[in-house]
């Protein structure tokens, strides 16, 4: 999955903070993103289904469950359950489109269908139906614009629009040529993330977490580094995190540092249910690192440990770029 839909789909971290929410809503939306954000997925979809059995009504837990699926998918970077992953996003879909129905079209339910439709459109983009991807996701962004139209406060849509900015200045630098007439303005995109960061309750950690990776691309490192402290301080133990720290040590060539941070992240995921591929996604990256570094040994034994493992047709690939890697240090 590229970088820029990786960051899109973990905005669906949500606040809606320019909306007015109870106390208890608030206490509920900080707990589920807690969690979320801590990887304890299950905690979550149990605490946000019990709330949507019980308040049907209640367009935001449906949200939020379906959010909670998004990113296990994201961390774990396969489709855990395709079928739960479908189904909650038609109740969450069909729980919009019934208050919309009932109560009128607002800036709140625009934003929660928004954000929806564009975790869906990430769905269609692990399974590479593109064509698909680019219908959702479209209808997500204009969606999105609406809110934004009826509520210019609402900093949470800030986050998608943003990096909907950002990521076509890009792709009109990289391809000028073909796309000289693709609109989308880089400066644009990130002042938006930074007001989303520095604005918004909830969304702001996903508006900091892309940021750290913008920065690296902008080479401002400092700034980049600067954000993950602050969310570090937050989330020491989140896996969404510890890979913004690694990406920055690969982005600055400290190769050795990298290299601890995906050992980490490697025996995070090794202890996790659904961790198979990103272990051996993160085994891989741990060796790479420490060739860089020039400790070829420990970067052959790395190797190895993966190499002794049976493959899947998803880790295939990662262990053709391995026994590539365990040649090239050897010196064969």
């Amino acid at each position: 999955m590229s970088k820029i839909a990786a960051l899109f789909i973990l905005g669906l971290i949500i606040n809606v903070s320019a909306f007015d929410f109870s106390q208890e809503q608030s206490t509920l939306i900080d707990e589920v993103l807690t969690l979320v954000l801590n990887s304890e997925f299950e905690t979550a979809l149990a605490i946000t289904d019990s709330i949507t059995n019980c308040q049907p009504e209640n367009i935001l837990t449906p949200v939020l469950h379906f959010t909670a699926l998004g990113m296990r998918d994201l961390d774990y970077n396969i489709s855990v359950d395709s079928l739960l992953f479908l189904s909650s996003f038609k109740r969450a879909e069909q729980a919009i489109t019934q208050s919309e129905r009932e109560n009128g079209v607002t800036p709140l339910s625009q934003t929660l269908l928004g954000f929806t439709l564009s975790m869906h459109a990430s769905y269609y983009l692990r399974n590479r139906s593109y064509w698909a991807a680019y219908g959702t996701g479209m209808s997500a962004i204009r969606t999105l614009q609406n809110a934004r139209e009826m509520d210019p406060s609402n900093t949470e849509v800030n986050f998608f629009l943003g990096l909907y900015d950002y990521g076509r200045a890009e792709l009109r630098r990289r391809f000028w040529w073909v796309l000289f007439w693709y609109p989308g303005n880089k400066e644009s995109g990130i002042r938006q993330l930074e007001l989303c960061s520095e604005n918004a309750t909830l969304t702001r950690y996903a508006a900091m977490l892309s940021l750290s990776d913008v920065y690296l691309q902008e080479d401002e490192p400092e700034k980049s580094l600067e954000i993950i402290r602050q969310l570090e301080s937050i989330f020491p133990q989140s896996r969404f995190v510890l890979w913004s720290r690694a990406k920055y040590y690969e982005a600055r060539e400290l190769y050795t540092e990298a290299a601890k941070v995906f050992e980490y992240l490697a025996q995070s995921y090794e202890s996790s249910e659904h961790g198979k591929y990103n272990a051996t996604v993160t085994r891989n990256k741990q060796a790479h690192m420490l060739a860089e570094s020039g400790k070829l040994s420990e970067a052959a034994l790395i190797c190895q440990l993966i190499l002794d493992q049976q493959p899947c047709d998803a880790t295939k690939p990662l262990f053709r770029d391995t026994e590539r890697l365990l040649r090239r240090v050897n010196g064969t």
